[in-house]
């Protein structure tokens, strides 16, 4: 049974517009329609094959569970039209973790916030040179992996400073990404030098008892700075092309990362001067492309000279592994594609040269 209506209808309908009260339904502004979400249509039925613990997880929510697949997908699908347009940057609650979100200062928060973006606008904006780094990575782990049972002792320090060298390069990365460029030099710098003891200790094993005895006292720390430290181009990157390339860059990045310089601080710090006052600006991370894009070139290439030095310390080993070969020989052409795009996009006119 119909319950009648109670309202006045015919008063209402003669009401007009500036009579009406709207105070309890206000307007909506162009945020309301940013969160919007636009009504897909009808459901379609179809067939969907699934892992089974996929599935399992799924049902352990209970009724509706169909329902939070596609949700998910769905946020999937926004996601990544959000990154291919770089329209919506990212949210805070996409740069950082609900423990960092609870437990960090506000300032602390956004210089946090502030590295993930970068780090994940430079991966997008230079996605040859991020793949080239993770082919580079992924070499370097196979040949770790292919020395896991070494038959000579004397390998064993070589082959300790070549996985230091490994890890220097990935925090350097990780940081050049970010647009920390001079701590990434310097992080990249020691890892030049532990390639270059590496294969130091390779040619003259001898000398292992002098490098790991250089805090024992002054007459060993004398031993050590007279092979290790002194004449450094000679004693250390004289030994093959790799390290004799390698020293300008172990010199350059002396000077530029580690140490307080004129350049450094010039690239950092902006200043504005009044009649009455000195302004100044200091910009932790780099996020010019025209000045991103040759250093992380530059770390790139350096560190592909530091995996040709680890190759050529083991060679006797590696060179059986014909999968390493290939991705060794891949990373090569790949790297000069990477190389050729990145000056044709930086420098139009020297891609017709």
């Amino acid at each position: 049974m119909n319950r009648q209506s109670k309202t006045n209808w015919e008063r209402i309908d003669a009401l007009r517009n500036d009579e009406i009260d709207y105070s309890d339904s206000p307007k909506l502004t162009s945020r309301f329609f940013d969160k919007a979400v636009r009504w897909p249509g009808n459901k379609e039925l179809i067939s969907l094959r699934l892992d089974p613990d996929v599935l399992a997880f799924f049902r352990k929510q209970g009724r509706g569970y169909q329902t939070k697949i596609n949700v998910l997908l769905r946020k999937y699908i926004e996601a990544q039209e959000q990154i291919s347009s770089g329209a919506a940057p990212p949210s805070e609650e996409d740069l950082l973790l609900p423990f960092e979100m609870k437990r960090c200062s506000p300032e602390y928060k956004t210089f946090l916030k502030i590295r993930r973006n970068n780090f994940f606008a430079t991966v997008q904006m230079f996605s040859g040179m991020w793949k080239c780094f993770l082919l580079l990575d992924s070499i370097y782990l196979n040949e770790f992996s292919d020395l896991g049972n070494l038959r000579e002792p004397t390998q064993m320090m070589p082959m300790m400073l070549s996985i230091q060298a490994h890890s220097q390069f990935r925090f350097s990365f990780e940081l050049a990404f970010c647009g920390a460029i001079p701590e990434a030099m310097s992080l990249l710098r020691n890892g030049i030098e532990s390639v270059a003891i590496a294969h130091k200790l390779h040619r003259e094993p001898n000398l292992t008892n002098i490098w790991l005895a250089k805090y024992n006292g002054k007459k060993e720390e004398k031993e050590y700075k007279r092979h290790f430290e002194s004449h450094r181009k000679q004693e250390l990157f004289s030994s093959s092309g790799e390290l004799t390339r390698l020293y300008p860059y172990w010199r350059e990045f002396s000077e530029e990362g580690p140490h307080a310089n004129a350049r450094t601080l010039g690239r950092r710090t902006a200043f504005s001067q009044s009649p009455t006052h000195l302004n100044w600006l200091v910009t932790y991370m780099e996020t010019k492309p025209e000045i991103l894009g040759p250093y992380l070139l530059t770390l790139l290439h350096v560190s592909h000279l530091m995996e040709s030095v680890v190759f050529n310390i083991f060679e006797q080993r590696l060179q059986f592994d014909e999968n390493l070969l290939k991705n060794r020989q891949l990373f090569s052409r790949y790297g000069e594609k990477v190389k050729y795009e990145l000056q044709a996009k930086m420098e139009p006119d020297s891609a017709a040269i």
